[in-house]
């Protein structure tokens, strides 16, 4: 008989782990059952706001399943910096950013009137050192050549 756990994520795909109808214990993981747990820190070892924990199963789940789930259980985080998330993703592994950057897109295309950085195309900031107005995000290659640096 396959245990509650195997069988619900089976029928459902992944879900957050209080949708499961048992604590999780060791043999179902050694069956595959897996959860992911969006921390960060140095080694990943805090819990990035709250208990983002989706079960899935290893071999039949794949990383943008168990995201999707993620952003659609946690709907708040699709507000926070695009970029930002996606470098959180990547400290669990390449796959896990590629999958957050997936959703992402799939939920809000990137604006075409703003660059990667999030600001409007055109907009400009002062130079800390010169006071020249420098195009938002080419600050680091304008430190290069400026005249009080």
């Amino acid at each position: 008989m396959e245990m509650g756990n195997l069988k619900h994520l089976r029928e459902h795909g992944p879900v957050p782990t209080s949708d499961l109808p048992h604590e999780i214990r060791a043999p179902q993981r050694a069956e595959g059952l897996a959860v992911f747990k969006l921390k960060s820190g140095d080694g990943r070892t805090q819990s990035f706001g709250g208990p983002f924990r989706i079960a899935y199963l290893f071999d039949d789940h794949e990383p943008v399943e168990v995201v999707r789930v993620l952003f659609e259980t946690e709907s708040h985080l699709f507000g926070l910096d695009r970029r930002g998330l996606v470098k959180l993703f990547r400290g669990h592994g390449r796959q896990w950013s590629a999958a957050a950057s997936t959703v992402l897109s799939e939920e809000s295309p990137p604006n075409p009137d703003r660059n990667p950085g999030g600001w409007e195309a055109g907009e400009t900031q002062d130079c800390p050192f010169c006071g020249g107005d420098v195009l938002k995000g080419a600050l680091p290659s304008h430190l290069r050549t400026c005249p009080e640096t």
